[in-house]
C-alpha cells in the first residue's frame, strides 16, 4: 500500500513560487495561444481553444479599462515592505 504525504499549504506555496510566471509572461502565452489556435490543455479541442480566445479578449479589455484611482495608486506605490502575491488560475 502506497503511502501518500500531504504538504502544508506553506510547503505547496514555497516549492510552487519557483515555477511561477509573472502576469506579462502569463498574457503573452495566452495571446500567443489564442493566435495559434491552442490552449494550455495536452488534448486540443475546439472548444478549449475557444476559451483561450475568449479569455485573451477579456484580460486585453481588462488591461485597457482598468485604472487606479490616484488614492490608490499612491497607497500602493508608498509600500516599502516587499510582497509576493500569489495568484491561482485555472
Amino acid at each position: 500500500m502506497e503511502t501518500f504525504m500531504y504538504k502544508t499549504a506553506k510547503e505547496e506555496i514555497q516549492d510552487s513560487l519557483p515555477k511561477a510566471i509573472y502576469y506579462e509572461q502569463y498574457r503573452a502565452m495566452v495571446s500567443d495561444l489564442a493566435f495559434q489556435g491552442k490552449s494550455t490543455a495536452p488534448e486540443q479541442t475546439d472548444t478549449l481553444t475557444g476559451y483561450t480566445t475568449l479569455n485573451d479578449r477579456r484580460m486585453a479589455r481588462f488591461d485597457k479599462t482598468v485604472k487606479l484611482d490616484e488614492t490608490s495608486r499612491k497607497r500602493i506605490t508608498s509600500i516599502t515592505q516587499k510582497f509576493t502575491f500569489l495568484v491561482l488560475t485555472e
